[in-house]
């Protein structure tokens, strides 16, 4: 008999299912800002920060894309600066983190919440065990028993985690920005002799 949850049968796995869908959106607006600093880093890169340049960012069809793109002008734009090997060096970690991260927030945009739910016991009683994102299309999920099903997936405590991640990334690619940007001033300022 199962005991991962030991109330009402499926309650605890239903509360869980409705905490992971509210902590999805949590997520994908968390990834949003990770979006939202890349493409004003695109902008500083691009030294046009206006409608043009976020309408050409926006343009790109996904976030990989997006990320690829902005990757090419900020790289660009440092390379291009006197100073700006520390600053190419920190952005290639960001950009490295950014893919990563971004293998991650599309499994949980492309994935589906589910209550994951024991075989029947002796009394032919299911219980919810709890809920998890999982990938609709795999061809394996519906294969594995509901413990199996139970250690893949997204767990709402993952799903708590790669958020905090994103709000990192954010935060850290908000302040290379910055200081990207500031670095392009200086060097229009006080050109290289």
């Amino acid at each position: 008999m199962d005991n991962v949850f030991t109330s009402i049968p499926g309650e605890k796995a239903n509360a869980e299912y409705m905490a992971l869908e509210a902590s999805i959106g949590r997520a994908l607006s968390s990834w949003m800002d990770i979006e939202a600093q890349t493409q004003q880093s695109f902008g500083i890169a691009m030294q046009a920060q206006n409608s043009a340049t976020r309408a050409v960012f926006k343009a790109a069809i996904n976030a990989n894309a997006r990320l690829a793109m902005a990757n090419e002008a900020i790289t660009q734009a440092l390379t291009d600066l006197e100073q700006g090997s520390d600053l190419l060096a920190r952005w290639t970690k960001l950009y490295d983190r950014a893919k990563k991260l971004a293998k991650r927030r599309n499994a949980v945009a492309h994935g589906r919440p589910v209550v994951i739910i024991s075989a029947p016991d002796s009394n032919r009683i299911s219980r919810g065990l709890g809920a998890r994102i999982i990938d609709p299309l795999s061809p394996t999920f519906l294969k594995q028993t509901p413990h199996e099903q139970m250690q893949g997936g997204i767990s709402l405590k993952q799903l708590t985690e790669m958020s905090e991640s994103f709000n990192r990334l954010a935060c850290d690619i908000y302040a290379h920005g910055q200081e990207m940007g500031e670095a392009i001033r200086r060097s229009q300022e006080f050109p290289a002799r």
